[in-house]
C-alpha cells in the first residue's frame, strides 16, 4: 500500500497556507515569547462544560466552546505512540497516525516552526521547509508498532513557546507521562489526538481469548450480553478524556477507517475537528 498517495497530498494542499511552493512566498516566524488566546468553534462530543463560552453561545444561538488559539512558528513536538496497542489487528491506525503526523509536520514547517518528532525510540529533529522530505522518509521507515510505550527524550532543553501534540490511542496510560518526565516541560500548548478504530466502539459477537499485546497476559472474555457494553465503553472513554484534561491537554478524538480508502478522509476529519 502507498502510504502517502496522490490524493493525500492533494487534500493536504487544500490546508496549506502557501500559495505555491515555487513562488518563494515565506511565512514570518512567530515570536517565541507570545501569550496565546482562544478561538471559538461549535460544541463537539467530548467537549467539557468548562470549555463553553456562554456569551458567544447566547449570541449565536448554538453552543460554542473555546479552544487554544493556533500558534505559528516556535517549536512543535510531535509524540507518536508506537506501542503494540496501536495496531492490534490491522495497520489502519498505524497508517492513519503516520499520515496525520506528516500533515501536522509539513504545516508546521511551512509556518516557520522547528520540529521534533518522537516515535517510540526513534527521533527526528528538523527545521525549515526544505527538510520536509526528511519527515516523509522518517515516517515511511518507522518500524511497526510493538512493545510498550516508551519515548527516547532528547537532551536538548525546551525552547520558549514549545507546543506538544500527541497522537495515540484510547489505551494510553497517563502514568507514562510521569514515568518519562514529559510533564516537566513548560509547554505553551498540550494537544492530544486519540485515534480510534471502528471495532473498538462495538463488542465482538463471539467469546474471545484476549491477549494483552504489550504484556502477553491472556484472559477469556464473553460479551454475548452487550447491553452494558456501550455504557461501559463510554464511561471508560470519559475517564480517559478527563485524565488527559487534568494533565493539561486539549483532547480530540478521530476515527481511523480502512487505510486503503482513507488517505484524504483522515485529513478531512482532522480539519473538521480542528486537529489540523
Amino acid at each position: 500500500m502507498n502510504l502517502f498517495p496522490a490524493e493525500f497530498f492533494a487534500e493536504l494542499a487544500r490546508h496549506s497556507v502557501r500559495r505555491s511552493h515555487d513562488e518563494g512566498w515565506q511565512v514570518c516566524r512567530h515570536p517565541e515569547f507570545t501569550t496565546l488566546g482562544y478561538e471559538l468553534r461549535a460544541w463537539q462530543r467530548g467537549d467539557t462544560r468548562r470549555q463553553v463560552n456562554w456569551r458567544a453561545t447566547a449570541r449565536s444561538r448554538q453552543v460554542m466552546v473555546r479552544q487554544p488559539e493556533r500558534e505559528v512558528g516556535g517549536q512543535l513536538w510531535l509524540l507518536l505512540d508506537r506501542s503494540a496497542s496501536l495496531a492490534p489487528q490491522n495497520l489502519d491506525r498505524d497508517i492513519a497516525q503516520r499520515r496525520l503526523a506528516l500533515a501536522l509536520a509539513w504545516l508546521a514547517l511551512e509556518q516557520g516552526a522547528s520540529l521534533q518528532i518522537l516515535a517510540g525510540e526513534q527521533c527526528l529533529q528538523v527545521e525549515g521547509w526544505s527538510q520536509r522530505d526528511a519527515v516523509r522518509l522518517f515516517l515511511q521507515q518507522l518500524p511497526l508498532p510493538a512493545g510498550r510505550v516508551a519515548f527516547a527524550l532528547p537532551s536538548t532543553p525546551l525552547r520558549a513557546g514549545t507546543r506538544l501534540h500527541v497522537l495515540s490511542d484510547p489505551w494510553f496510560c497517563e502514568e507514562t507521562w510521569r514515568r518519562d518526565g514529559l510533564l516537566a516541560g513548560r509547554w505553551t500548548q498540550r494537544l492530544w489526538t486519540c485515534l480510534c478504530l471502528p471495532q473498538e466502539h462495538r463488542p465482538p459477537q463471539e467469546p474471545l481469548l484476549v491477549q494483552d499485546v504489550e504484556t502477553g497476559q491472556k484472559l477469556n472474555v464473553d460479551l454475548s450480553d452487550t447491553s452494558d457494553f456501550a455504557r461501559d465503553w463510554q464511561q471508560f472513554r470519559k475517564a480517559h478524556v478527563l485524565a488527559m484534561q487534568q494533565l493539561g491537554f486539549h483532547y480530540q478524538s478521530l476515527d481511523c477507517l480502512a487505510a486503503a480508502k482513507d488517505a484524504a478522509g483522515i485529513l478531512q476529519r482532522a480539519a473538521f475537528h480542528h486537529v489540523l
